[in-house]
């Protein structure tokens, strides 16, 4: 095994098993007497008539999973598997090599530069490919840093609207302008602040607190306590119902950067936006709960049922649609812009 500083960056080992047998001849004189010791008249050289390699391991590496041709996103992970076999040479048979170093080779990102095969043969890495011309190499290589076996996992790599628009201010999705990122946010996937009904603040008040002060009594999200940067709003109902509309937009439940949430695509344009799973602070405790299973997304719609709910977008793994909440829970907004 060697591990490389000088440039050369690679873990490796490797195991040829022979069999064989040795034959010697010879020649010796016997005079038959006590007084004369026996003479060696000739001895040859070992000679090995039989020489054959039993094992050879580990001797090849091939893509497992996914196949080539995949289609996968840029800046989304993908596990992909690879399998290593060893070669019996007697019988001219491959089977699983258990222990085998691998490295992993790529312009995009790993959660792992080596990787040793399981009791099966496999070894599995987390790849984020970053452009559309990222593939993803796996190499044995022998204690020499020489290749004994390649492959490598090239897949059909499609630049995501969602990322190529991750640093746009908003994206137009059936008439409504939203922003790429939720407010106290700074990438599309970060969470940030969770937010009472009502209140400018993500300083938070449990459930009797809040219901006394003068948040809860306001039947709109007052523009003097809306918590979005200049230039935007926490959208109304109606701006929500837009977004859920199934005829104009498309929801999915996926992942961007390793955080769950929805992706909401517009179905004439393409253009689309990711919010995550952010879960929500509780009323009457305010601790999190839901985070990465579930998303609570405020408008500034009161509920038509008084001053005690609030009108929201919610979306899990199974659905997306809008509904009532109590506005004593802190949710996160999504704003729109003007």
């Amino acid at each position: 095994m060697r591990a490389s500083t000088d440039g050369n960056n690679y873990l490796a080992w490797t195991s040829k098993s022979y069999t064989g047998f040795d034959v010697r001849g010879g020649i010796k004189l016997d005079p038959g007497t006590i007084f004369l010791p026996m003479i060696e008249l000739w001895k040859s050289d070992i000679y090995n008539p039989v020489d054959k390699m039993l094992f050879d391991m580990p001797k090849k590496i091939e893509l497992s999973s996914p196949a080539n041709g995949t289609k996968v996103s840029t800046d989304e992970p993908v596990d992909v598997v690879f399998q290593l076999s060893s070669l019996n040479n007697i019988t001219g048979n491959y089977f699983s090599c258990i222990g085998g170093l691998v490295n992993f080779v790529t312009n995009g990102e790993t959660d792992k530069t080596f990787a040793v095969s399981d009791m099966n043969g496999l070894v599995t890495v987390q790849w984020i490919p970053k452009s559309k011309t990222d593939v993803l190499k796996a190499k044995l290589v022998d204690k020499d840093g020489k290749t004994i076996s390649e492959t490598a996992f090239i897949p059909i790599i499609e630049e995501d609207v969602c990322k190529a628009c991750a640093d746009c201010s908003w994206v137009l999705i059936n008439g409504v302008k939203w922003a790429t990122r939720n407010v106290g946010a700074s990438k599309p996937e970060d969470f940030g602040g969770y937010y009472q009904w009502n209140s400018p603040t993500t300083n938070f008040l449990l459930y009797s607190d809040y219901y006394n002060s003068s948040y809860s009594k306001s039947t709109t999200w007052l523009p003097s306590n809306d918590p979005s940067p200049a230039g935007y709003r926490v959208p109304t109902l109606a701006e929500i119902q837009s977004l859920t509309n199934t005829t104009y937009v498309k929801y999915e439940w996926t992942t961007r950067n390793g955080v769950w949430g929805g992706k909401f695509t517009d179905l004439a344009t393409g253009n689309c936006i990711f919010l995550p799973a952010a879960g929500c602070r509780n009323g009457y405790d305010g601790e999190l709960y839901f985070v990465g299973s579930y998303s609570y997304y405020w408008s500034s719609t009161q509920h038509d049922s008084g001053d005690y709910y609030a009108y929201y977008l919610n979306f899990y793994s199974g659905d997306a649609y809008w509904s009532g909440h109590g506005k004593s829970y802190g949710f996160s907004v999504r704003p729109v812009a003007e």
